[in-house]
């Protein structure tokens, strides 16, 4: 059985146990990196919201030998608890006054995403993107984020640039900054306690764990913290260094002490490595290592064997 056919098998038994009153559809839906998943929607008479959940994990659970009816039934169920009991108000959506101070931004790669960007108003960094997005949160069915478009922008007035300047100061206030050392993350990742802080809380050079994971307080698309303002100047000033800065994923960056070039090379090997290995397409961010400059607080992408060929390394960016 292949994916599609397994899709419409899951259509079934949704219909089956939602009855007429509601339309079950198979969608493809493609995410961050042009990753594309298959979904069911589901929409009702007198709703705007239609939930949406993938089938993907089922049917890989299916290949192992669960039962359509074994895979179907979690499947039921999150589409249950998605469905709001009453119409959600988005009519705020439609009022740039109501909104701005919730726009927000996030980092993409620009190469894995430049189909999508362009229906999206964006900001180019480096080799990322900097896209836009409101986030919202419902009692029924959680929280969750909208992606402005062009369509938005256009209906607002405004520019990718305007959208910049509201997100920079709506970004870090909503979703604060956190740093916290690397082998406390993995000790609170094991059933441990490991608080997060704003900066480091001791110098590199004083601490036998200097690595740090950089993300926000919801540990969603974090990696937008390069973006905040002074943040990198801060978390420098407080290690006592310059910075190695790898991008792991859309949802947190590492950063350690600026060391030397074999140090850089071999840091650039692992980065690609654990990326083509590792990291969920979907959470793919970047292949570069990047170094910040706490003298002339400058953030750029850190030059290697292949810039030293000719490569373009792209713009250095001050935060």
């Amino acid at each position: 059985m292949t994916k599609q056919q397994f899709a419409e098998a899951m259509k079934e038994k949704v219909s089956e146990r939602f009855g007429d009153e509601y339309q079950i559809d198979v969608r493809e839906v493609t995410k961050n990196n042009g990753v594309v998943l298959t979904g069911l929607m589901v929409t009702q008479k007198d709703t705007n919201v239609a939930p949406t959940v993938y089938v993907d994990a089922s049917y890989e659970s299916f290949q192992r030998g669960k039962s359509l009816d074994e895979t179907a039934e979690p499947i039921i169920k999150s589409l249950e608890r998605a469905f709001p009991k009453s119409k959600i108000d988005m009519e705020f959506f439609t009022d740039y006054e109501k909104v701005k101070d919730l726009v927000c931004f996030r980092l993409v790669n620009a190469e894995s995403n430049k189909e999508a960007l362009e229906g999206q108003p964006h900001v180019p960094f480096m080799d990322m993107a900097v896209q836009f997005f409101v986030p919202f949160h419902n009692e029924e069915i959680g929280s969750g984020s909208i992606t402005i478009r062009n369509e938005h922008a256009e209906r607002w007035g405004v520019t990718a640039g305007e959208l910049m300047e509201a997100a920079k100061v709506n970004t870090p206030r909503l979703f604060p900054p956190r740093c916290m050392r690397m082998d406390l993350l993995l000790m609170e990742m094991a059933g441990g306690t490991g608080a997060a802080e704003e900066v480091p809380t001791e110098r590199f050079d004083e601490s036998p764990f200097s690595m740090h994971v950089l993300t926000n307080s919801e540990k969603v698309y974090g990696a937008g913290i390069l973006l905040y303002d002074g943040y990198l100047q801060r978390v420098a000033e407080a290690g006592g260094s310059d910075l190695h800065v790898i991008c792991s994923s859309v949802h947190e960056v590492l950063i350690l002490p600026k060391g030397g070039e074999e140090e850089a090379e071999r840091l650039r090997e692992i980065v690609r490595e654990v990326n083509a290995t590792q990291v969920d397409a979907q959470d793919k961010l970047s292949d570069n290592l990047y170094s910040y400059n706490a003298a002339t607080h400058e953030l750029g992408i850190a030059e290697g064997k292949a810039q030293a060929m000719g490569e373009d390394q792209g713009p250095v960016i001050c935060m």
